[in-house]
C-alpha cells in the first residue's frame, strides 16, 4: 500500500491523501483521508489528520508533529516523540 498526497494549492494548507492498493487508487467517495496544516504554525510543524468513510463527515483524528526539519535537524517535538516510542519499534534512517 502506498499513499498519494494532493494539496489544494501551493500553500499546502489542505490536502487529500489517496491510498493506492495494488496500483489502484481508492476513490474519495469510499475513503477520504484529509490533512490540514494548523494555521497557528505557519512553518508546518503541526498537521491535523481526519478520515471520512463512505461520504460521512470526518471522524475524530489525530495530530501530526514535525520532528525533523528540512535540514535533518531535530525540532522541539523530537524529544517528546522519543519519550513515547518504545526503543525496539523506533527506526531512524538518513539517506
Amino acid at each position: 500500500m502506498t499513499y498519494l498526497f494532493r494539496f489544494s494549492d501551493a500553500t499546502l494548507q489542505h490536502g487529500h491523501i489517496t491510498p493506492i492498493v495494488f496500483g489502484w487508487c481508492v476513490p474519495q467517495w469510499l475513503v477520504d483521508f484529509l490533512i490540514d496544516r494548523d494555521p497557528n504554525t505557519p512553518n508546518g510543524d503541526i498537521w491535523h489528520r481526519t478520515n471520512s468513510f463512505f461520504g460521512r463527515p470526518a471522524e475524530s483524528g489525530y495530530i501530526l508533529r514535525r520532528i525533523v526539519d528540512k535540514d535533518g535537524n531535530y525540532t522541539s517535538a523530537f524529544p517528546d516523540m522519543l519519550s513515547k516510542v518504545e526503543s525496539d519499534c523506533l527506526i531512524m534512517a538518513k539517506e
